[in-house]
């Protein structure tokens, strides 16, 4: 019978930092509080992560002493197409271009369906 291993946040944090040394491409750029906030709220309401994945994010974040996002973007919690997905969806909460219930709804729809963000919106109505 297969156990689950538990990890702890340190522990995953430890293993986050062996991961990134000499990765160019590291997410460099720090949101403010408050936009890291939204993408927390975002990727939850989208059902990309889970509540406890972003309360251990936040936790190695802390530990760390870097943003949430950063610990986001460079741990492996979004990754690939998801990390592009997420951050077309940030483009379009700060240019106002859609509402954030939607912005969720169409980010949740195009990172399970593998859709462009766009195409995520669409399917509840954006852009008709």
């Amino acid at each position: 019978m297969m156990t689950a291993r538990i990890e702890s946040p340190s522990a995953r944090a430890h293993e986050y930092m062996n991961s990134i040394k000499g990765n160019s491409c590291v997410w460099k750029t720090r949101l403010e509080k408050n936009q890291a906030t939204t993408l927390a709220r975002l990727v939850k309401e989208a059902k990309i992560l889970s509540t406890e994945e972003i309360v251990e994010a936040m936790e190695i974040a802390e530990s760390l002493k870097q943003s949430v996002d950063q610990v986001l973007f460079n741990s492996g919690f979004l990754h690939g197409e998801v990390a592009k997905l997420c951050t077309r969806a940030m483009q379009f909460i700060e240019e106002g271009l859609c509402a954030e219930y939607l912005v969720a709804l169409g980010l949740g729809m195009a990172a399970h369906k593998r859709l462009s963000f766009e195409d995520g919106l669409r399917y509840y109505g954006w852009g008709w």
